[in-house]
């Protein structure tokens, strides 16, 4: 009867620890069956020279335990990253990498992008995405259609060229400044064409003028643009103002202009003219 009894206690004893332990491991997500979530930050159909990936990792359960990105052409593969996560509750990892297909000694063509992400679940539930991707490291070529002989300085131009393959961003370079170009069919066949602007102080250095072609996969090419900068007089007017002029007019356009209140002459006179000057432009280029 004893031995029955203590029989009785002991199994009752390793239920409840069972019990306990099966709800310690739900309870922190330890027997969870869902899979991690693997997400592209943009698209990498095309890959050139070199390609910025970015991908995102999350587990909102049990946490990420490990994760892997690695390229496969011709059934090699190419490891571009890989972390082991020891410590639980990592819930997501953004990742940034470069695809460097000249280190990395790749060939155009096909070729797979996978991404593998690994929770701390008992059960290790894995996730996996393979993206189909094209190597692609010919830049395109530029074919101008309208060469642009003269420029007045301080003018405009405008000119049309055709690229070798469709462009994800082209347009013309004055020096520093981006004019954004735009695509048409024209008897069937794509150009491009792009409106740009020289600058009026730009009499004593010719600017450099350039046309620019980047393709999806990120190779980028340029045109120099061979020009005369015809040379103009601009007529040049100077008033002075008098100190006693500003005090009396700040105020007016303070008060008609809230981003002006709290700049006064003589601490501020010049920029509170030249915020003016700014905010009447606009008023009426709004008109």
């Amino acid at each position: 009867m004893l031995m029955r009894r203590v029989g009785l206690y002991v199994t009752l004893a390793a239920v409840i620890v069972l019990v306990a332990l099966i709800g310690w491991l739900y309870f922190t997500d330890r027997l969870e069956r869902g899979k991690p979530v693997i997400k592209l930050a943009g698209d990498i159909s095309s890959v050139g020279r070199q390609k910025d990936i970015g991908i995102i990792f999350s587990d909102r359960a049990s946490g990420l335990s490990r994760f892997g990105v690695e390229i496969i052409q011709d059934d090699i593969s190419h490891p571009l990253a890989l972390e082991n996560i020891t410590r639980r509750g990592v819930k997501e990892k953004n990742l940034r990498l470069t695809v460097n297909t000249e280190e990395l000694k790749l060939k155009n063509g096909p070729a797979v992008i996978r991404m593998s992400a690994t929770d701390h679940s008992i059960f290790k539930n894995k996730s996996i995405l393979a993206v189909q991707v094209k190597i692609d490291t010919v830049p395109p070529q530029i074919f101008i259609q309208n060469p642009v002989n003269y420029i007045n300085q301080g003018g405009a131009g405008f000119i049309t060229y055709r690229t070798s393959k469709p462009a994800a961003m082209t347009g013309v370079y004055v020096d520093d400044t981006f004019f954004q170009g735009y695509t048409t069919l024209i008897n069937n066949r794509p150009v491009s064409c792009a409106y740009f602007a020289v600058s009026s102080e730009s009499s004593g250095t010719k600017p450099k003028i350039t046309v620019f072609a980047r393709d999806d996969a990120g190779n980028e090419a340029t045109v120099l643009l061979p020009f005369t900068l015809k040379p103009k007089k601009f007529r040049s007017d100077k008033v002075n103002l008098s100190q006693t002029f500003l005090q009396k007019i700040v105020p007016e356009f303070q008060a008609a202009n809230p981003h002006l209140q709290g700049k006064t002459p003589p601490d501020g006179p010049v920029i509170v003219v030249a915020q003016q000057r700014v905010y009447i432009t606009e008023h009426f280029r709004r008109c």
